[in-house]
């Protein structure tokens, strides 16, 4: 899916995974996690969007 920014759902030898690609097709964020099923990984991804979306987002950054 070239071209279109997107999240792939996939599953892999420890459970399901998730990775988001740029419209250039480069991975720019995944999960950490492996989630047993494919709904928990559903679930999760629902989870972080909402946190995403919040108002309340806080902005950290680290000093170089």
């Amino acid at each position: 899916m070239a071209g279109t920014p997107h999240v792939e759902m996939y599953q892999a030898k420890d459970g399901w995974r998730w990775r988001a690609r740029a419209a250039n097709g480069k991975i720019v964020a995944d999960g950490a996690e492996a989630y047993k099923t494919k709904a928990g990984l559903l679930r999760g991804l629902e989870v972080a969007f909402n946190a995403l979306m919040s108002e309340e987002v806080e902005i950290k950054t680290k000093k170089a």
